[in-house]
């Protein structure tokens, strides 16, 4: 019994199943907005214009706040899965494929492949980016366990 639901869970839960099933969710609202077309529905989603930066408005939430020094490594599999999470607009509806924070990570990424261990700082240099838009990106990529980033003690 424990096999069996092992294997249920992978079947049902596992990201690339969950990735595929928000793909024909985000398919199937799009179908609806063509039906619609000429209502509110037709508009594609707009960015809100008055959202507050994150940063900002939960500054006083974090235990630690990201420190340059702090190493970055780039996840098994993160290669591969990039351009997979960009391709779904219920995942990136911040981060449209062309704009500056999607070829910013898509640099980091590719940054992070090059060096062993950098440091956040190095990474962002590497990637040719600094602070809002870098660290945007690259909290973007750890949100999705594209790179994993720890605190350096010496």
């Amino acid at each position: 019994m424990g096999e069996s639901g092992r294997r249920r869970a992978f079947e049902r839960y596992d990201w690339p199943v969950i990735l595929d099933r928000y793909d024909a969710l985000s398919k199937n609202l799009n179908e609806t907005r063509r039906e619609h077309a000429g209502s509110d529905l037709a508009r594609p989603p707009q960015r809100w214009a008055r959202r507050a930066d994150p940063f900002h408005r939960f500054s006083h939430y974090p235990t630690a706040f990201l420190q340059g020094h702090w190493r970055v490594t780039l996840c098994p599999d993160a290669q591969t899965f990039l351009p997979r999470l960009l391709l779904l607009s219920t995942v990136n509806y911040g981060l449209k494929r062309d704009s500056p924070d999607a070829v910013l990570a898509e640099k980091l990424r590719w940054a992070l492949g090059c060096n062993h261990e950098p440091t956040v700082k190095a990474a962002l240099v590497a990637a040719e980016y600094s602070a809002p838009a870098g660290i945007r990106a690259l909290m973007w990529l750890w949100k999705f366990h594209l790179v994993d980033v720890k605190p350096y003690s010496a």
